[in-house]
């Protein structure tokens, strides 16, 4: 159940700049717990100890018995037709007009508020609302992938897409929310023909030795790993592996490939060539990889840029203009700071945060603004509805591009920073996402009169060990008495 999953830092560990620091250790373990992977098993290459340790069980997060109790003819109107799982891009040509009879199917159940925390940073009090503490049922999916994804992790199983399939990197947050979705039902969907077949074993006098080991199977499901035909599947998209990675999978690679993940390996140029658009998406899945996939499945472009992610990100717009509603002074005004690699967060959240005193800004970690702004465009034009208005973010970049992941002392020194206030938070967006605040620290909007910051952690802490490592490895984390890190890395 959700409530038996941990939530990140009920209580703060001591802070220090050591990379052995206890809050170290809990964000290593943290994604294991959550998606239900067990400690690495035996070592991994020479020269990296235990750091590149393959994950050799999962446990299950619990076969959920009471799926099986679900109706599997029930399709609301206005579901999605099975042509409609194809892509996303299906509705540009009518503007996305199916997209308001989705934002009204909340047969699932609700996700509880997030909490909003107010803390001090360099001198100023700002808003933190605590994303990271989200959590899907079943799934163990959190943060902002539980917001993309919250939609399509309540369907029933009828309603539930054939495979889901996506492209990135080998160590894709995405990538592994994906994998734990698809396999929440692939679960359900063992279960249930287990069942069935018990009962129909029963029912044809086998003998209770064979019902009884057919109970068994039912109440167990399969092992993680396993797709069979018929069982919902992920497939994703990537360039060739590194060699040490294919030998040792780690991180989150590992733990997608133990939720059952299928892979399917390009060369850089049919990489860049499938996916590298202006925008850096792929709205649809190309034609020559369509047929690597079964029929009637989701295609997921890179960061969850779909329609079928806003109607969790529409229930975070109402929580925040809820609690500004409540909290919010007379007059005055709130910025909402959203880290953004695809931009999907802030698009949605600009479109459905009504309140004029509530404006959105999008901080672009990926590249230039001009990357970030092009992909919201983008996504604003396949996923809007015909007559509704356009309702853009502001993107806002810092005083320098950076790369994206790179390891940096300055990047560091700001996860420590924030730490030291009390934000605990991932390694890659959240360092850039606050370098580029604190180039933009003067902005009267800010911090001025009248005037809020609220900033949205967006969770992302299953990727922490991951960067830690790559941080070691550039020499930025040099204590040589702290024990090895779990690692997570695929790209040194």
């Amino acid at each position: 159940a959700a409530s038996s999953l941990p939530t990140p830092y009920s209580t703060p560990p001591p802070l220090r700049h050591s990379s052995a620091h206890p809050s170290h250790r809990f964000l290593e373990l943290l994604p294991r717990a959550c998606f239900g992977l067990r400690e690495p098993a035996w070592p991994g290459p020479a020269g990296m100890g235990t750091g590149g340790g393959i994950t050799a069980r999962a446990a299950l997060l619990g076969v959920m018995l009471s799926l099986l109790a679900r109706g599997r003819g029930f399709a609301p109107a206005g579901s999605l037709r099975s042509q409609r799982w194809r892509h996303l891009a299906a509705s540009a040509g009518t503007g996305g007009g199916e997209t308001s009879n989705i934002l009204d199917e909340y047969q699932g159940y609700r996700v509880r508020d997030t909490d909003v925390d107010e803390v001090m940073i360099r001198g100023a009090p700002v808003l933190v609302k605590r994303d990271d503490q989200l959590r899907l049922l079943d799934s163990g999916v959190f943060g902002n992938k539980g917001r993309k994804l919250w939609w399509l992790n309540s369907r029933t199983e009828q309603q539930f897409p054939a495979s889901l399939a996506s492209f990135g990197g080998p160590q894709s947050n995405a990538m592994v929310a994906l994998a734990a979705v698809a396999d929440k039902y692939r679960r359900a969907a063992v279960a249930r023909e287990n069942a069935t077949a018990a009962a129909g074993a029963a029912a044809g006098g086998g003998g209770s030795g064979s019902a009884e080991s057919n109970a068994a199977a039912a109440a167990s499901g399969s092992v993680r790993g396993e797709n069979h035909p018929g069982e919902p599947s992920f497939h994703y998209f990537m360039k060739k592996l590194p060699r040490w990675l294919r030998s040792y999978p780690s991180g989150n690679f590992a733990r997608a490939k133990a939720l059952g993940m299928t892979i399917h390996e390009l060369s850089p140029q049919d990489y860049k060539w499938y996916f590298g658009g202006k925008a850096g998406s792929a709205f649809k899945i190309p034609e020559e990889l369509e047929k690597m996939v079964p029929r009637d499945t989701l295609w997921v472009p890179q960061g969850g840029a779909m329609f079928e992610a806003e109607p969790g990100l529409k229930i975070l717009a109402q929580e925040i203009e809820s609690y500004w509603a409540e909290r919010g002074a007379a007059n005055e005004k709130l910025t909402v700071a959203v880290p953004a690699g695809t931009g999907t967060t802030a698009l949605y959240l600009a479109r459905h945060l009504a309140s004029e005193s509530i404006r959105v800004v999008a901080l672009s970690c990926c590249g230039p603004v001009s990357y970030t702004d092009a992909q919201v465009r983008a996504l604003d034009r396949v996923t809007r509805a015909a007559g509704a208005p356009r309702a853009i973010p502001e993107v806002m970049g810092g005083a320098q591009n950076v790369p994206f992941g790179e390891p940096r002392a300055e990047l560091l020194d700001i996860w420590y920073e924030l730490q030291d206030a009390g934000v605990y938070c991932d390694l890659t967006y959240a360092p850039r996402a606050w370098q580029i605040l604190f180039d933009n620290w003067e902005d009267p909007a800010f911090h001025g009169d009248g005037h809020r910051l609220m900033y949205v952690h967006t969770g992302g802490l299953e990727g922490v060990s991951t960067q830690l490592t790559r941080y070691r490895r550039a020499g930025f984390l040099k204590d040589e008495s702290e024990p090895d890190l779990v690692t997570d890395d695929s790209s040194a």
